[in-house]
């Protein structure tokens, strides 16, 4: 994967959203188990947890490597981690599946998603930002997995972008670091599927001198949840290259 401007996502600053990851390891991590299935066989995520042990660069290329954990009949776990063309580690994961029967049939590649991108991150997700973290997108086909419904990457994107601005910023100028917020780490527990207009609801759970910890909800068109999560900050003075950071 290749970083740049397209992943500042619009907080302020030159900040990277370390969520940004999220789509590349679910989609390298969920291959581990994918191998290990019978042909006839899928995996769905059911579960994703990503910690990002160093800030981004803000260029340069990541490598995803992968292995599988467990496999049986109804599923599997996978773990993960995305390393820099630097050395350092940006990202881990863990992922558990769940197997179904029948696989996708392969559509035609979706249009329109790179004028978007090189626009930033929110745009290229087509995020808008209601204040207090809380943020709408609208579905669009360069969002959808195989199974035509919104990636678990990209759930856990808007996790991340949505608990990350959530984040009081009299702790980050109050702090004995100052600097800005980065996001630590975020936890995915998926649902049910994702599609139609979605709203991310974030609650601040704790906001001290170090730490953050915020729940984020993400909720269909119905109003039920499609997926919850769990977003850790740390406040870190490493500079306006820090994956995930905000003023």
């Amino acid at each position: 994967m290749t970083l740049g401007p397209w992943l500042q996502d619009g907080l302020g600053g030159d900040g990277l959203a370390s969520g940004a990851l999220a789509v590349l390891m679910d989609d390298v991590v969920g291959q581990a188990a994918l191998s290990c299935m019978p042909s006839e066989m899928w995996a769905v995520t059911t579960e994703l947890s990503l910690s990002f042990p160093a800030p981004l660069p803000a260029g340069g290329r990541v490598l995803a490597e992968s292995e599988m954990l467990h496999v049986d009949s109804n599923g599997g776990a996978a773990r993960g981690r995305a390393v820099h063309e630097d050395g350092s580690v940006v990202a881990a994961a863990t992922v558990w599946l769940h197997a179904v029967t029948g696989v996708p049939a392969a559509g035609a590649a979706a249009t329109g998603g790179e004028a978007r991108r090189r626009a930033g991150l929110s745009a290229a997700l087509g995020v808008l930002h209601e204040g207090g973290g809380r943020l709408t997108t609208e579905p669009s086909s360069w969002l959808e997995n195989a199974q035509g419904v919104m990636h678990g990457g990209v759930l856990a994107c808007l996790a991340e972008m949505s608990g990350r601005r959530a984040a009081p910023q009299e702790a980050v100028r109050g702090g004995p670091l100052g600097g800005r917020w980065r996001t630590s780490s975020v936890h995915v527990v998926y649902l049910r599927p994702a599609t139609g207009p979605l709203t991310v609801v974030p609650e601040l759970l704790h906001a001290g001198r170090s730490l953050a910890s915020t729940r984020v909800r993400i909720l269909g068109a119905t109003g039920k949840a499609v997926a919850e999560a769990s977003v850790l900050l740390r406040l870190t003075d490493d500079g306006l290259g820090a994956g995930g950071s905000g003023t």
